[in-house]
């Protein structure tokens, strides 16, 4: 459908990013004066210009150092996380000196240190800045990438930029080539590359692409040689989108129809003026041009109809996305309260009662986060909620078999403490019986064997203790009950023993007596 709608009708069905708010987002300029010249000033005009005429919050970077730099960036992005429906891409152009240096290109700050480009960029990754996530990060940078001035005149193509995964929905526009210097005009102190760059962006922004725009720079500056330099721009593109920043829904007449109908128009004219036809003719004539401007008013609409469909998808995607990171962030709020609170738990009552407090705070999170798919809802608010409750009962559900996991664990861990207690009570008991003379012994020995079986029961006992649901203090109850158990038996023996011995003393003493 695609190919059919793109070679019969004309309409570019490549997937375009969608800008819906005004403004669009921030534009950083970054500008480091140089004091030894007057170069650069005017760059930062042309360029602030242009930005807030292509409907960006402009934030002025002014001779910044790293420190100062990386706290403004800290800003930036904490505003964006803040609220991310509110920004549709992120731009920053720099405006000063650079170099290379290691194989890295940087750009020099007030302080005279380097700030690598490579961490420039990374800084606004989809990992960095989650606000930004398939969202276009544009960046031009107009500075020098080394030492080396460029022989020809030709333009080249960085396509062999090293770039990761995580840098897509990226476009970067350089001054010059690699290793290359940067020039400014000696006269005007403009740089060719922002000069082209503001003319050619501001002429065009409505109607054409960036990629295309850039082209034009690219070819502009190519021509603009500054004291017989020649400035080559070089680009990186890892957007996964087509980008306009004027977004306009009016649609062109298709030209072959639109063609044929001013033909019909100008040649009707020209057989009313010049030649007298008869009425027949004429009348034929005129129902022609009407249908065919029918059918070309119908075809106007399919095509609008179509163009609509597809901005509304487009709309609906980026709702859906919204959705999606709200309730992720909902679901982390969730986790991180569940892990918060379930050291102390004692029951699974308790369980149920944490998992109430940390589901209000997810919903919290997703009813703040979700207010752009709420405004803009098509259904997927309420279907974003519908999928949050069920994650949230499959996380809790989660919870709770780790926590009869952790409590069989623990009552295991309780049993074997009382077992290993209980052989140190008896081994005890048995290596001092023999000396027992009488009851107020056996409850020394007792006495003492306790105090060790208990020290055991502690020692083993500290992964209960510490994860206390209960159960370390039932063990140690249960420990109680079975050393006097255990005690009674000794005791009730030792009578058992004295009776006995008693008895064969008396029988021994009266066969001696009958002897006798």
């Amino acid at each position: 459908m695609d190919w059919i709608t793109s070679k019969i009708w004309g309409i570019d069905t490549t997937p375009s990013y969608i800008l819906l708010n005004s403004p669009h987002g921030f534009a950083a300029i970054v500008y480091v004066e140089d004091k030894n010249t007057p170069y650069g000033m005017a760059d930062f005009k042309l360029t602030k210009n242009m930005w807030e005429t292509l409907d960006f919050t402009v934030k002025e970077i002014r001779n910044p150092t790293v420190e100062e730099l990386n706290f403004r960036i800290r800003e930036m992005k904490e505003e964006i996380k803040k609220a991310p429906n509110k920004h549709d891409l992120f731009s920053l152009t720099f405006i000063g000196h650079g170099g290379l240096e290691g194989g890295k290109e940087f750009i020099k700050l007030k302080d005279g240190m380097g700030y690598t480009l490579a961490n420039l960029y990374d800084e606004f990754t989809t990992t960095k800045c989650p606000g930004l996530s398939g969202k276009p990060k544009l960046f031009f940078i107009q500075a020098c990438r080394g030492q080396k001035k460029e022989p020809q005149t030709e333009v080249y193509y960085a396509a062999d930029e090293e770039t990761i995964s995580e840098h897509c929905d990226s476009f970067i526009l350089l001054s010059s080539f690699p290793g290359t210097k940067s020039y400014y005009s000696a006269t005007t102190g403009e740089s060719p590359f922002i000069k082209s760059l503001c003319e050619v962006f501001e002429r065009d922004f409505k109607n054409q692409y960036i990629e295309d725009m850039a082209l034009k720079v690219k070819i502009a500056c190519t021509g603009k040689n500054y004291s017989g330099k020649t400035v080559t721009v070089t680009a990186i593109d890892t957007l996964l989108r087509k980008l306009k920043f004027h977004s306009s829904q009016s649609t062109k007449s298709l030209p072959e129809y639109s063609q044929t109908f001013r033909h019909l128009e100008t040649t009707d004219g020209l057989h009313c003026s010049s030649e007298k036809e008869n009425p027949s003719e004429l009348e034929s004539s005129k129902e022609e041009s009407e249908q065919t401007t029918q059918h070309v008013s119908q075809l106007e609409k399919e095509k609008t109809d179509l163009h609509n469909q597809r901005i509304y998808q487009q709309i609906r995607e980026k709702i859906k996305k919204n959705c999606e990171i709200a309730i992720v962030d909902a679901m982390k709020v969730y986790h991180e309260e569940m892990q918060k609170e379930i050291i102390s738990i004692k029951n699974e009552q308790g369980l149920q009662s944490i998992d109430k407090n940390a589901r209000t705070k997810a919903n919290k999170k997703y009813e703040d986060e979700g207010v752009f798919t709420r405004e803009n809802d098509i259904g997927l608010y309420d279907e974003g909620k519908k999928k949050l409750e069920q994650d949230l009962s499959d996380e809790f559900e989660t919870h709770r078999n780790v926590f009869k996991a952790q409590k069989e664990k623990i009552k295991n861990n309780c049993e074997t403490a009382i077992m290993d207690a209980m052989k140190i009570y008896q081994e005890e008991m048995q290596k001092e019986m023999k000396s027992i003379k009488n009851e107020q012994g056996i409850q020394n020995i007792d006495k003492n064997a306790r105090t060790k079986a208990n020290k055991k029961y502690e020692d083993e006992g500290v992964f209960t203790k510490e994860n206390d649901i209960g159960q370390y203090n039932e063990g140690k109850e249960k420990l109680e009950q079975d050393l006097t158990d255990k005690f009674e038996t000794h005791i009730n023996a030792f009578k058992v023993q004295i009776k006995y011995n008693c008895e064969t003393a008396i029988n021994d003493a009266m066969k001696v007596y009958h002897e006798e």
